[in-house]
């Protein structure tokens, strides 16, 4: 598994994602070996998944918990 940066080369990442990357780095050690038996990548950056390439269809859809918007990840 890549984790990918997804802001511009030579800045300083963003504090949201500075935190996600720590997040991922404390997660247990199955947790994170599962992750990467699962996963091409990780994109971490700034914005939402509707910010994402190709993923704008979800701006305002619901998650699956049905209490917040694909805008909330």
């Amino acid at each position: 598994m890549m984790l990918q940066r997804d802001w511009e080369e030579g800045t300083v990442p963003p504090p949201e994602a500075v935190r996600a990357i720590n997040h991922l780095a404390g997660l247990p050690s199955a947790v994170k070996e599962s992750l990467a038996g699962g996963l091409d990548a990780i994109f971490v950056g700034p914005g939402g998944v509707p910010d994402l390439d190709d993923m704008g269809r979800l701006r305002g859809v619901p998650l699956p918990s049905g209490r917040a918007t694909w805008d909330a990840c």
